[in-house]
């Protein structure tokens, strides 16, 4: 495995697809649904090399930036 990719997107077609391209790219890949799925996921991942997040999550503008603060 080349690394952890944490991909967080709300879209169920868009996350499959990007999961299975960053998979197919050598990578792991961790799916989150929403922000607050990513951030428990983190935690369990223990290490995480990038992060891949939607801006635009669950109503809020700007959720994906706020997730970035947050991890």
């Amino acid at each position: 495995m080349k690394g952890t990719v944490l991909l967080v997107e709300d879209e169920v077609d868009t996350r499959e697809m990007l999961e299975r391209a960053i998979e197919r790219a050598g990578y792991c890949c961790i799916a989150a649904q929403s922000a607050e799925d990513a951030l428990t996921r983190a935690a369990a991942a223990g290490l995480v090399d990038v992060v891949v997040t939607d801006v635009v999550m669950g109503g809020g503008d700007r959720r994906g930036l706020a997730l970035m603060n947050e991890l």
